[in-house]
């Protein structure tokens, strides 16, 4: 099955895939296929991240206007240091999220999903009339790749082959990814075999982040959400104590108020809880993963909205794992909840999902 119309792959991913058996894209996610040599022992990975893109922000105004408009404290990142951050509207709801990497000294680079590179390079271009800075969208010039597990991330990052070549974005416990040239993708591929480093697919890597509580914005639902309620408070995405920044005044009222109503949560679904009817199984397959496409809703027994999908992984065998922005009072409740979606001839699909908290603390505000 081909990508998604709405999130292709570009003519670099295309030829990647191609020379790569060990791979295959379903769903637009890349999954190891049976070619993939597994050694029990070895839990060295790397995985293709063709779902993210990649923003440059540079010019002698750089750090001053990014701390007036992102989430995070600008300020306090070193070179060579990333950290979680935020881009919001004046109503503090988020047009994208990221990781914010410092490269050098009013220089810096975002990490955010694809979908949301040309609608972020929009909204930071609207603040930056009167700044010096310069706003690049770098998605087609580099490669990003997920390095797994993260202990053993340092085995291929002290390759000689790439040490030059590559960026290293990384926060602490959560994840790390490097960038590359894609000229400079023989390099990175040289260096892998010498490690003995086995393919991971992008699906498989967005599977482990999403189990570790992080998510990403994406463009279907950009302008939904405030910082909180995909826990970027949790995981050191927002700085209460940095100042004022465009969205910061709702963002701290929710805190201080304690009015965070809505939380990310981890959910899972499966496809024999879906009702096929004639369908083929790669037809239910398609609506399954409709159903759990990010903004897909989530409502309970009494057709009651109770929350909003943000990313998921639909595989081959019809099991969704995926994020959702879940109303905590309808997780009080302990009702069950549906993903719900309703296909062009106004059938409305429902399908049963397990709640899972993320690993990290929630607030009580």
């Amino acid at each position: 099955m081909n990508p998604t119309a709405d999130a292709p792959l570009d003519s670099f991913w295309q030829q990647f895939y191609e020379h790569r058996p060990e791979l295959e894209i379903f769903n637009a996610h890349s999954f190891a296929t049976a070619l993939a040599t597994i050694e029990p022992d070895n839990h060295q990975h790397i995985a293709p991240l063709h779902q993210l893109g990649l923003l440059c922000i540079s010019g002698d105004d750089a750090t001053t206007f990014l701390q007036g408009q992102l989430s995070a404290d600008v300020n306090a990142l070193a070179v060579g240091q990333t950290t979680m951050a935020a881009h919001c509207d004046a109503k503090g709801r988020m047009h994208t999220n990221f990781l914010l990497h410092k490269v050098a000294e009013q220089h810096y680079w975002l990490q955010l999903h694809n979908s949301t590179a040309e609608l972020e390079c929009t909204a930071l271009a609207k603040y930056a009339v009167f700044s010096k800075v310069v706003i690049k969208n770098l998605s087609t010039q580099y490669a990003c790749f997920g390095l797994e597990s993260l202990a053993h991330a340092k085995d291929i990052l002290a390759h000689e082959a790439i040490q030059t070549a590559i960026t290293k974005l990384a926060v602490e416990d959560l994840l790390t990814c490097i960038w590359i040239p894609r000229d400079k993708l023989d390099n990175l591929l040289e260096a892998l075999e010498q490690t003995h480093t086995h393919w991971l697919g992008s699906g498989n890597w967005q599977k482990i982040i999403m189990q570790r509580g992080i998510g990403f914005i994406e463009h279907s639902i950009s302008g939904e959400f405030i910082p909180q309620m995909l826990n970027l408070d949790c995981i050191h995405g927002i700085s209460f104590t940095k100042g004022c920044y465009t969205g910061q005044e709702i963002i701290a009222r929710m805190k201080y108020r304690g009015s965070v109503k809505r939380r990310c949560w981890g959910f899972s679904a499966e496809l024999s809880s879906f009702e096929i009817t004639q369908l083929t199984r790669i037809e239910a397959i398609d609506q399954f993963a409709r159903c759990a496409a990010a903004g897909a809703e989530i409502r309970n027994s009494n057709d009651q909205v109770a929350g909003q999908v943000v990313n998921s992984v639909v595989n081959s065998l019809g099991a969704a794992h995926g994020l959702a922005v879940i109303k905590l009072s309808m997780m009080e409740a302990e009702a069950p909840l549906h993903l719900c979606w309703t296909d062009t001839q106004g059938n409305k699909l429902t399908i049963p999902i397990t709640l899972t908290p993320p690993p990290y603390a929630i607030p009580n505000n």
